[in-house]
């Protein structure tokens, strides 16, 4: 009987999209260990996995993505509840638990070898080690500059932080190429990250270019409509946004109305509201003000049903400021 397992579904992807070996793993792990997972010789870790799978614009689930030991479970579990932080905007709390976190996984003590029945599986052991840590810390860097961005430190280190974590799966990285790039999510919100760091230092263009290069990416490699709309949608109201502010309305239009198309088709409820919003503020500023005031009830309404009173408040504030409408 046939033994199937996450390599023969990595495989198979890849070759369905005429992708080599070293186009998928570049950055992350050697085509040596690319081939032994692809022939169930290692069973990846969860991370190593899941940029694998994300890289190939497909969802992680269908391909089995399981914890492979106690240590590597309570970091998955430690590591969401300080995204979950990080959603609710409590960056105190989340600085904290990264702080436990890093210490936990990554001080001198913690480093353990494994008992190994061979050279070769030592050497198996030793390589899926060193992948899993670099995964590992470039979350912890992505959640570091999310913080610093967030809580209005020094923009120097900010994109210092950004940067290496980038190139620690994307070596000699360029924002000229990034629509050529085969991105993982969580390269892709660093990525953004760059792009919030360009505009505060007053470069809107060049941010507004990142966020076009990055929908190129996932337009050209994501494949899983379902699993593109997860990074798309954010993309495409991060971009609605930068455009706002320099009164490209028209683009705004164009992009918002892609992003309203894909959130109610993949149930992306959450972001939706936001990207309502911004089409109604396009609306407004054309002078397009039939259907302005009803996207932004429904979007003020569809934020204080998904709990973030906080986005609510802030519409309602712009709307009777900006908008000539009080609720």
């Amino acid at each position: 009987m046939a033994v199937f397992h996450a390599g023969n579904l990595i495989k198979e992807c890849r070759e369905q999209k005429k992708l080599t070996q070293m186009q998928l793993c570049e950055g992350i792990c050697s085509v040596s260990a690319l081939s032994r997972i692809e022939s169930g010789e290692i069973n990846p870790s969860y991370y190593l996995l899941s940029h694998l799978v994300e890289r190939l614009g497909c969802e992680v689930s269908k391909f089995g993505a399981n914890i492979t030991s106690a240590a590597e479970m309570s970091f998955v579990n430690k590591y969401e509840m300080i995204k979950d932080l990080l959603i609710s905007r409590e960056f105190l709390q989340a600085e904290m638990r990264l702080e436990e976190l890093e210490q936990e996984f990554f001080s001198p003590s913690q480093k353990k070898k494994k008992k190994v029945n061979s050279i070769k599986a030592e050497q198996i052991e030793e390589e899926s080690a060193v992948i899993s840590e670099k995964i590992k810390r470039q979350l912890l860097l992505c959640a570091k500059s999310a913080i610093a961005f967030e809580t209005n430190q020094d923009e120097d280190e900010i994109l210092r932080m950004i940067e290496e974590a980038i190139n620690l799966t994307i070596p000699n990285f360029g924002e000229e190429n990034i629509r050529t790039y085969l991105l993982s999510f969580n390269e892709i919100s660093l990525i953004e990250q760059l792009a919030f760091i360009h505009r505060r230092k007053g470069n809107m263009q060049k941010a507004i270019g990142i966020f076009y290069s990055l929908i190129e990416s996932l337009d050209k490699y994501y494949f899983d409509e379902y699993e593109k709309s997860k990074a798309y949608c954010l993309t495409l109201y991060n971009l609605s946004s930068h455009l706002g502010q320099i009164e490209n309305h028209n683009e705004v239009l164009k992009v918002c109305d892609l992003g309203i198309q894909y959130c109610r088709k993949h149930s992306r409820l959450r972001i939706l509201p936001n990207i309502a919003f911004n089409k109604a503020c396009a609306l407004y500023f054309l002078d397009e003000k039939s259907e302005y005031k009803e996207l932004i009830i429904q979007a003020y309404y569809s934020s204080l049903l998904h709990g973030d009173v906080e986005k609510a408040n802030k519409m309602k504030q712009f709307s009777e400021a900006e908008l000539n409408f009080v609720f």
